[in-house]
């Protein structure tokens, strides 16, 4: 899945001031200065506050996030289980097909996201299924040859 425009959905929590956008000068208030509320694309802290407010969205919806790697979330709920990996605004959600589909319904709903489908390419790995053999080939080919 991919988050549309990620680092626009969180809110700073310093002040940050910014000159005013070339087009959006108020006449007679040239020298004054805009607060930014919320984050956006260019600030060094903009991945920082896209990730914190994932992490807290998570949270809220009773993931948890592993010790070793903080992009990783799990949820379970009896027998089945939730997955989400997140690389910057990519995340790759896998378990058990009902708990994926609600999990996504859910993000859809706090995000604006394209869901991608299955995933075949990730990071440099190509990933293949083969649902009937129950068989997964994970390789970097590409690389290889």
């Amino acid at each position: 899945m991919d988050v549309k425009t990620a680092f626009l959905n969180g809110f700073l929590e310093e002040e940050i001031y910014m000159e005013q956008p070339v087009g959006y000068v108020q006449p007679g208030k040239e020298n004054h200065v805009c607060v930014l509320r919320k984050s956006f694309y260019g600030l060094k802290q903009a991945l920082r506050v896209w990730y914190y407010t994932f992490y807290e969205a998570m949270m809220a919806e009773g993931f948890v996030r592993l010790i070793k790697d903080h992009c990783v979330f799990i949820k379970t709920r009896g027998r089945e289980i939730c997955i989400i990996s997140v690389y910057v605004d990519d995340l790759l959600v896998i378990g058990t097909k009902a708990f994926v589909s609600e999990t996504k319904d859910i993000l859809k709903r706090r995000f604006q996201m394209t869901d991608l489908g299955g995933v075949s390419y990730l990071l440099g790995w190509h990933i293949e299924r083969r649902r009937s053999e129950r068989i997964i080939f994970v390789h970097q080919e590409k690389y290889t040859t």
